[in-house]
């Protein structure tokens, strides 16, 4: 898998999203983002049927993982890549961003068809 995004695309999405912005609150947005998930843990576990109550937290933990992931990708872009080895693990690390987006899709739709 080869990389798309040209010196000049890395650097708009640095400015696009940077890391440390902050809300009137004083919040970051990955604060206020584990607190959605934390909101959304809270809420399955609220669930009658159990299977979907843990669906739900499975959901959210998996949703911890994938922001944790990102910003490890997003320091990736931050530090450079020095060499190939350097660029297969990043590569490897938006494999799997991509491969928990689509698990938490699946899950986020199964709960929904439930509801």
């Amino acid at each position: 898998m080869d990389s798309n995004l040209t010196p000049q695309e890395i650097e708009m999405l640095k400015r696009t999203f940077p890391e440390q912005e902050t809300m009137e609150s004083g919040a970051t947005l990955d604060d206020m983002r584990m607190q959605r998930i934390a909101d959304y843990e809270a809420a399955a576990l609220l669930n009658a049927d159990p299977c979907v109550a843990n669906i739900g937290c499975i959901n959210a933990g998996l949703m911890r993982t994938a922001s944790c992931l990102g910003k490890a990708i997003t320091q990736e872009f931050e530090a450079g890549l020095a060499s190939p080895d350097d660029f297969q693990k990043f590569v490897r690390s938006i494999d799997t961003t991509l491969r928990l987006t689509r698990q938490i899709e699946h899950f986020t739709r199964f709960e929904r068809e439930v509801r």
